[in-house]
């Protein structure tokens, strides 16, 4: 029997300071994105991501919190999950993402709200979105219950 992520377990929030936004990011840090899951509606100025979110707010207790492997012999999660940005004037992409292959995904690093609240969503390998808002509105929600990983993402310094 495969271990699954409770409903009640399942994040749902809104973002709508820098410091919202910074806890977003938090969530959503190591989340993979097929370049082909991110769409801008302009007419209703939204722009939609789906991720496939690793779930860092699950991880496995350990008495030995200073060594953290990377393959573990408890679960991790991932979930799918869907973040929405409102009221978007305008979406940049840089030439990175532009020209990054449709068949590899995308990993996020971190999402970054500015003082002019652009939304900045950086991306390891060096691409990046850039959300200009009004005011800063998103929205994340877990789709459907997470699927277990040994594997943890893990940074290079």
């Amino acid at each position: 029997m495969t271990e699954k992520m409770t409903p009640s377990l399942l994040l749902k929030m809104k973002a709508s300071t820098p410091q919202e936004m910074d806890i977003l990011s938090t969530l959503l840090q190591d989340a993979l994105l097929p370049k082909t899951a991110f769409a801008y509606n302009k007419k209703e100025k939204q722009a939609h991501l789906l991720l496939n979110r690793f779930c860092w707010e699950h991880m496995p207790h350990r008495r030995d919190r200073k060594i953290l492997p990377i393959k573990s012999s408890k679960p991790y999660y991932r979930v799918h999950t869907g973040v929405y940005f409102h009221d978007v004037d305008h979406v940049w992409v840089n030439t990175i993402f532009k020209r990054h292959p449709i068949w590899e995904l995308l990993n996020l690093l971190t999402i970054h709200a500015d003082e002019k609240n652009d939304v900045n969503l950086i991306f390891s390998g060096g691409a990046h979105i850039r959300l200009s808002m009004k005011q800063c509105c998103a929205h994340l929600k877990d789709l459907h219950d997470g699927w277990p990983t040994y594997v943890k993402p893990h940074h290079v310094s």
